[in-house]
């Protein structure tokens, strides 16, 4: 056989295996100890949060799962990522089809190990589990890559694509685990996330929308919360003039993790950061500082991170990060279909309220007519609205499981 035929066949066999290999379950296990919590523990929660919950009267206690599947990399690689699946033990036990599967996609994180599968107190896994799977839901909570099992990446944040496949193979996975266990698959499926969730969830949204995918459940309601949908203009928008400072730090992560995206490839970071942050800019690309540092740092400085140069030209169209910023906005393009319900804080410091408002305007009046936009309670910051969009989250659900 001719070499030439050889590597063509070695190529196409590579190629397809990594087609296969994506979205496919790799192993589960039940996350014991503190991942589970017991009734006493979840009314005892209740009475702090959410005084007014519905009253259940049921013998239960939620359980906890890892799933460990197979997704893509930026870079088109096949890679190991970790999700996070809570359900209520007698839904479990005896095999119960759940209200709805809940995929809810979580805010920024900022260490490997403080994802949902890894961490027994994350405050939105605890939502997830108090508020959503005590009424009956699946809820599935991926960890994103650089993150849980893949925390040895660097995370991939805000990239609008690779998240949403990512999200979009954990509920493969979760197709598969729910198969091989014997439990009924809920006939409805809700999307839902927080900052940087809220993004994730637009973003599968429209995956699933614009490449018509079904995964047997079907899509009824999705609810992105306090999300970055659009940063196109960052540079000189008034849109981040009353910003917290952090945001600063979140947009030079992105720009930063973006770079690592084959379609992005020429964008040249040395050039795009001033050169006395070279050394931090070298310890984030190998993983020496955490987000957390990284974004403090920047969010000290603000534009000064960057060079004159880039900042004189970033808001040209040509400009490498221009296209790849504008890449991820999720408003570009098409129009949600299904009941698309936005939640922000007002007094949101960090992920500015008028984001969200844009998005829900630009949507309406591209012609949506399936879209909500619900102001959380005044007073609340970016951290302190997570528990009360989570159960406004809870409660709206209910009007698309009837």
């Amino acid at each position: 056989m001719p070499i030439r035929r050889i590597c063509l066949f070695v190529s196409l066999f590579f190629f397809l295996a990594n087609q296969v290999s994506a979205g496919v379950l790799v192993s589960h296990k039940e996350l014991k100890g503190r991942f589970m919590m017991s009734r006493k523990s979840v009314e005892f929660a209740l009475k702090t949060l959410d005084p007014n919950a519905p009253k259940h009267t049921g013998d239960y206690h939620i359980k906890s799962f890892q799933l460990i599947y197979k997704t893509t990399s930026p870079k088109g690689k096949p890679v190991e990522a970790s999700a996070l699946v809570v359900i209520r033990s007698d839904i479990f036990s005896e095999r119960k089809k759940p209200r709805s599967w809940f995929h809810y996609s979580h805010g920024a994180r900022f260490e490997s190990e403080t994802s949902p599968s890894t961490l027994a107190y994350d405050p939105e896994a605890l939502g997830a589990r108090v508020f959503l799977a005590r009424e009956g839901h699946l809820v599935l909570l991926p960890d994103y890559l650089g993150l849980g099992v893949n925390g040895t990446e660097l995370q991939s944040y805000l990239n609008a694509k690779q998240q949403a496949q990512t999200s979009w193979d954990a509920l493969l996975a979760l197709k598969e685990w729910s198969e091989e266990i014997e439990l009924p698959q809920a006939e409805r499926l809700i999307l839902g996330g927080y900052s940087q969730g809220g993004f994730v969830t637009l973003a599968l949204q429209r995956k699933m929308q614009l490449e018509n995918l079904d995964i047997g459940s079907r899509l009824v309601a999705s609810f992105p919360m306090a999300g970055p949908y659009n940063f196109s203009g960052f540079s000189e928008d008034k849109l981040l003039e009353d910003a917290h400072p952090q945001l600063y730090g979140f947009i030079a992560f992105m720009i930063i993790s973006l770079s690592q995206d084959p379609r992005y490839s020429d964008i040249d970071l040395y050039e795009t950061v001033a050169e006395p942050f070279h050394p931090i800019l070298e310890k984030v690309l190998k993983k020496e500082m955490s987000l957390l540092e990284f974004t403090a740092e920047a969010a000290k400085v603000r534009y000064d991170f960057y060079t004159e140069d880039f900042l004189d030209t970033v808001n040209d169209e040509s400009h490498p990060i221009f296209k790849a910023v504008s890449d991820q906005n999720l408003t570009k393009d098409w129009v949600p279909k299904v009941p698309t319900i936005f939640m922000a804080a007002r007094d949101d410091e960090i992920i500015p309220y008028k984001i969200t408002e844009k998005t829900y305007i630009r949507f309406n009046d591209n012609g949506a007519e399936h879209i909500e936009f619900i102001e959380l309670p005044k007073g609340l910051g970016h951290v302190d609205a997570i528990h009360p969009a989570m159960i406004l989250l809870r409660d709206q659900a209910e009007r698309f499981l009837k």
